[in-house]
């Protein structure tokens, strides 16, 4: 996650340093008061057509690295996530 870009945006999956997979996400939110996990949650929910009430953070709250959980049908997920991030 990158903070204060010139836009809010989903880079889609990138590879860190490590060669791990994540998803590249970019906010214009200033690194403060939890408002880019909050906007990073709202970009997610917005960009999957899914509602935020979905979402959760379950850890990263003041990194660059952060981990959401979406509560749903864990197949169907991984379908839809697959859809919409690798297109």
């Amino acid at each position: 996650m990158t903070p204060e870009s010139t836009r809010d945006g989903i880079d889609g999956p990138i590879a860190d340093a490590d060669g791990e997979r994540r998803l590249g996400i970019r906010v214009t939110a200033p690194p403060a008061d939890n408002a880019t996990s909050a906007t990073v949650l709202k970009l997610l929910a917005t960009h999957l057509g899914l509602a935020s009430s979905r979402f959760a953070l379950t850890a990263g709250a003041t990194s660059r690295l952060k981990t959401v959980v979406i509560n749903g049908n864990p197949i169907a997920l991984s379908g839809m996530l697959a859809d919409r991030l690798d297109a």
